[in-house]
């Protein structure tokens, strides 16, 4: 005597590994049995579907999920990866600009030096006698 199982439109479509609409069309076409459980469609299996259908259902299932965690996996640690370039991208960012700060430190040194040289070169133009002795005017002191 065979006994009969009842599954779902999703069950069945997972079981099969097809869509479900594939399992309405058979439905349709009355190429599966089908019931009506609780308000619900079931549909009708006898034991000619052997557990090994079920069990290499479930097999393939578990085989997707490690596939998949496999990939997350993998996804993670390009991640981790880009991460760590971003740090080390950061860091020599922060070097540069300490870099060019110091660089424009000296500029402004330098700048200032030249202008003090360029003042004392503008001073050193008269000539020392006529600094020397140059004239007063009345009522000045001369120390």
């Amino acid at each position: 005597m065979q006994q009969e199982k009842l599954y779902t439109v999703a069950e069945y479509a997972r079981i099969r590994g097809v869509d479900r609409t594939t399992v309405y069309r058979w439905i349709k076409t009355e190429e599966i049995e089908t019931t009506k459980e609780r308000g619900k469609l079931r549909i009708v299996v006898q034991e000619d579907l052997p557990d090994e259908d079920v069990a290499e259902a479930v097999a393939d299932e578990s085989q997707v999920v490690a596939l998949l965690r496999e990939q997350v996996r993998e996804k993670d640690e390009r991640i981790k990866a880009l991460l760590e370039r971003q740090g080390k991208l950061d860091e020599t960012i922060r070097q540069q600009n300490e870099s060019i700060q110091q660089q424009n430190a000296i500029v402004m040194q330098m700048t200032r030096n030249t202008e003090t040289a360029q003042k004392l070169l503008e001073h050193h133009e008269t000539p020392f006698f006529r600094r020397l002795f140059k004239r007063r005017k009345s009522g000045e002191i001369v120390e």
